[in-house]
């Protein structure tokens, strides 16, 4: 018969087909009772095979300790086995379904207690967990692990949360690149890495303070080797020297920020931090004594380790002298006033030195300095004229150049 109802249990499953036939699969029941509308035919019971176990007890247990924001997993028992396809809820929030050992891992939301309810087979489960906030939250901001970076440089960035204070240590391949102490809240670490060359590489962050532990960890490949560090010195140029005075003049290219140093003679002269790019050095030696000499120009990193350096050595030639004389004014020029500003560099080589200022023959400053640079001064009212001026020390054994100048 075509078009008839049937009933399974009094429920009403579909009509026949053209063949009189319905396919159904049946409930999960030992018996069903079939029935039709078709006043000809009486209901049947049939007994049904394979029927599943109904569920009349359900547990469910979290693996670990439950901690806000941090994922765990739940295990849920049906009659005393691994309860599969159970829909969990979390908060009224379906969270998905347990796979067939039972389980379900998801993220505990940031509150005092999670409601867990399960219904299965008319058998419900609903229970309240306490939950812990975390004495350490760690939000990283990046590289990706497995990131791949076309650069030389890596940024990492990360944000902390503690309940306490701690202490912040970032590895790659076992060596420490970030270590850091923490206060108790909130802290923001940013700092970009330079490595030398490209490779693939294997991080990790941990957070520790007294009462916990966590880490973070990752992988992640730089494609480019860092540019090389250039070094150009352009004085001096030759190997053998005349004067005890040398003016080093040398340039510095880098990509990366550094901290250099001038040694001559293993005694450092010059050097500072410096930002990246090109940059020109001139530095001043004085009282060089007679014998070889050797320099060298260093650029170290961020963490002290040196990336590049430069030496030679070179001969001095003449004796050590008492000291060096320079006259920074006057000029020679004409000058269009009468005040005029004497200033002149003394460097003594020893302990001290006794100097004068001559102008025209005549003695007008005379004075002693200690070992060292020094830029003595002093103003004099001059008559209109031409005059010479220079300075000498030593009873006359060292003397500068001779400045002319004019007073209108």
């Amino acid at each position: 018969m075509t078009g008839e109802t049937v009933y399974i249990n009094d429920q009403e499953l579909g009509q026949t087909n053209n063949a009189g036939a319905l396919r159904f699969e049946p409930p999960n029941e030992e018996e069903i009772t079939v029935s039709t509308d078709y006043s000809g035919i009486d209901s049947e019971e049939f007994e049904v095979e394979g029927t599943a176990e109904t569920v009349t007890e359900i547990e469910a247990s979290f693996q670990e300790d439950l901690k806000q924001g941090q994922e765990n997993t739940l295990t849920v028992e049906g009659n005393g086995e691994p309860l599969q396809n159970a829909e969990i809820y979390a908060n009224e929030i379906q969270k998905g379904e347990t796979n067939t050992d039972g389980e379900l891992k998801f993220e505990i939301p940031e509150t005092d207690t999670i409601t867990i309810y399960i219904e299965e087979d008319d058998t419900e489960f609903e229970e309240d967990f306490n939950t812990e906030i975390l004495i350490i939250d760690i939000t990283w901001f990046g590289p990706d692990d497995g990131e791949e970076i076309d650069d030389y440089e890596v940024e990492f960035d990360f944000n902390t949360e503690l309940q306490e204070s701690g202490t912040a240590t970032l590895e790659i391949e076992d060596e420490t690149q970030i270590e850091e102490d923490l206060d108790e809240g909130s802290t923001r670490i940013t700092e970009e890495i330079t490595f030398e060359e490209a490779d693939t590489r294997n991080y990790e962050l941990e957070i520790q303070t007294d009462s916990e532990t966590r880490t973070q960890t990752g992988e992640i490949t730089n494609t480019e080797d860092r540019p090389d560090v250039d070094i150009v010195v352009k004085n001096p140029e030759e190997q053998t020297i005349e004067e005890n005075r040398i003016n080093f003049e040398y340039e510095i290219n880098s990509p990366v920020d550094y901290k250099f140093d001038l040694a001559v003679n293993d005694e450092s002269v010059d050097g500072f931090q410096q930002s990246s790019g090109e940059n020109q050095f001139e530095t001043q030696v004085s009282c060089l004594e007679e014998g070889d000499l050797d320099y060298e120009i260093s650029v170290y990193d961020q963490d002290e380790n040196k990336i590049k350096s430069k030496d030679d050595n070179l001969e001095i030639t003449t004796p050590q002298p008492i000291g060096h004389l320079n006259i920074v004014s006057p000029e020679d020029k004409t000058y269009e006033m009468n005040n005029i500003w004497f200033e002149h560099e003394v460097y003594a080589c020893q302990d001290s030195l006794d100097y004068s200022v001559i102008l025209d023959d005549d003695v007008i400053d005379s004075d002693a300095v200690s070992e060292g640079s020094n830029f003595p001064y002093f103003e004099d009212e001059l008559d209109s004229g031409n005059y010479e001026t220079w300075v000498e020390a030593g009873d006359g054994e060292i003397q500068s150049e001779i400045v002319e100048f004019g007073v209108e």
